[in-house]
């Protein structure tokens, strides 16, 4: 006859297992849904520690502990504790890994332990990519949103400084980052200047510098948007020495025949650095910049001079 203490304990850990499924599988935002797992799994098997490491493509791994009391010391003390290690895999894709340290009531993970961590994951996998793919739109909609914004105010006639200031704030706030600026040639193609800085950029706001020691440089011969850490480029940061930035996403604004400058988003320094679609909306608010600049009517050559109010942005010689 089975023992009722074990049949009781197994149907207690499959509630435990179903109501962390549950939390799990119900997250659309992926920083609740990583928090969810990784307590739920330390739960789940008793464990003193869990950890969690998610890979994300084109970005540095994402690491979440969730532990009782304090983490294991990383002195090389978790070898000689219990380690249970479950991939998270979607489609043959391998999203991450679960790995759960010391249990306080038995020298090793149980194979029940196993299949119910195995379970959990493969819950988490699901709804990782959904909480994903739901932070995408989300993100897509935010810079929609922003992009509408920006052409309806053009289409209205709004003067072209004010324009440009608005859409670097929008730019600023759709991204996420931290700060942004345009950037804009000097009439003889020799200089730019941050002509419009918000954010951790803000006291950086019409520093000058030669074109080639600046990112504007290389964005405009890529002739696309890239991103870069400041720190790897000496001659460039020597401009903005202090400066609390740790990436920079860099888009070139170009007019039919000729350059106008750069579009620049910034985040702090131990920030994640930007995603693909921030990429590809900073291009393409860096070219609704190009659309404006080239309407204001300035001759083939360099943008001509704007005078304005203090709201405005200034363009220069």
């Amino acid at each position: 006859m089975d023992d009722p203490s074990t049949e009781a304990d197994v149907m207690d850990r499959a509630q435990v297992l179903l109501r962390a499924n549950l939390e799990v599988a119900r997250g659309v935002d992926l920083e609740q849904v990583l928090h969810h797992l990784v307590d739920a799994a330390r739960d789940l098997v008793g464990a003193e520690c869990a950890a969690l490491m998610v890979a994300q493509e084109g970005q540095p791994a994402r690491v979440i502990r969730s532990p009782r009391d304090e983490p294991p010391a990383a002195d090389g003390a978790t070898a000689r504790w219990p380690l249970l290690s479950v991939p998270i895999v979607l489609g043959g894709h391998v999203l991450g890994q679960l790995d759960l340290f010391g249990h306080p009531e038995q020298a090793a993970f149980t194979e029940q332990d196993g299949r119910m961590a195995a379970t959990l994951a493969a819950t988490a996998a699901v709804a990782i990519d959904n909480a994903a793919l739901f932070e995408q739109v989300r993100r897509r909609h935010a810079w929609q949103e922003a992009m509408i914004g920006v052409t309806t105010r053009a289409l209205s006639g709004v003067h072209t400084p004010a324009l440009l200031r608005e859409l670097v704030y929008h730019t600023w706030r759709a991204s996420g980052a931290d700060g942004a600026g345009l950037s804009l040639l000097s009439r003889r193609g020799r200089h730019v200047r941050l002509v419009v800085a918000m954010g951790v950029l803000a006291p950086f706001e019409q520093l000058s510098a030669p074109l080639e020691e600046s990112f504007a440089h290389r964005a405009i011969l890529l002739g696309r948007a890239f991103q870069t850490d400041p720190r790897e480029h000496p001659v460039i940061t020597a401009h903005v020495g202090g400066a609390e930035v740790g990436c920079v996403l860099v888009a070139p604004v170009l007019g039919a025949r000729r350059a106008f400058g750069a579009l620049t988003v910034a985040r702090r320094k131990s920030t994640e650095p930007f995603e693909p679609i921030d990429q590809e909306m900073v291009g393409a608010f860096a070219a609704q910049a190009g659309l404006a600049l080239e309407y204001d009517g300035a001759p083939v050559g360099r943008p001509q001079p704007a005078r304005h109010g203090a709201s405005g942005v200034s363009r220069w010689d």
